[in-house]
C-alpha cells in the first residue's frame, strides 16, 4: 500500500541545515513548492546504500541508508539548486557535491549535516555519484565510457 506524505518547508530546511524562516525567493515558487510537495512512498524502498562505516543517528548505529530519489519533483530539485546558488555559485547542478549531498539528503530523509560530518569519505563520494547519475539520467556504465 503507498502512503502519502508532504514535505513541509521545516522538514526541508531541516533535512539541508538551514535556518527557520529561510525564504524563497518568490511567494509564487514558495506556493508552487507546496503544491507539488506530495510525495508517493512504497512500502519498498527505491535503494539502498550499505556503508563501509556506520553512522549513528539519535543513537543508534546505521550500517546502511534507504532512499528513493524518483520521489523528489523538479520543483523541489529547483528550489534545492535556488537555495544552495544563495550560498556559493553552481555552475552545473549535476556535477556539484553540495547538490548531491543535499539532493541524497531529501531522498533519504537524513540531515545533510550528519551526512557531511559522519559518513566515510568513500561512502560520501559513493553517494554522490549514484546522485550524479541519477540526475544526469545515465547507467554508471555510460558514464564510465
Amino acid at each position: 500500500m503507498d502512503k502519502t506524505a508532504k514535505l513541509s518547508e521545516k522538514k526541508m530546511n531541516e533535512l539541508l541545515g538551514e535556518e527557520p524562516g529561510s525564504k524563497k525567493t518568490s511567494e509564487k515558487e514558495l506556493l508552487e513548492e507546496e503544491n507539488s510537495e506530495k510525495w508517493l512512498v512504497d512500502e519498498v524502498p527505491a535503494g539502498v546504500h550499505p556503508l563501509k562505516k556506520p553512522i549513528r543517528i539519535d543513537g543508534e548505529e546505521v550500517n546502511e541508508i534507504t532512499y528513493d530519489m524518483d520521489q523528489l519533483s523538479p520543483i523541489q530539485y529547483i528550489n534545492l539548486v535556488k537555495r544552495l546558488s544563495k550560498k556559493k555559485q553552481i555552475a552545473v547542478p549535476e556535477v556539484d557535491m553540495d547538490v548531491q549531498i543535499s539532493y541524497f539528503a531529501l531522498s533519504s530523509g537524513i540531515p545533510v549535516t550528519v551526512l557531511k560530518s559522519q559518513l566515510a569519505t568513500d561512502d560520501y563520494t559513493q553517494i554522490c555519484g549514484l546522485v550524479r547519475t541519477f540526475l544526469l539520467g545515465a547507467s554508471a556504465e555510460e558514464l564510465a565510457e
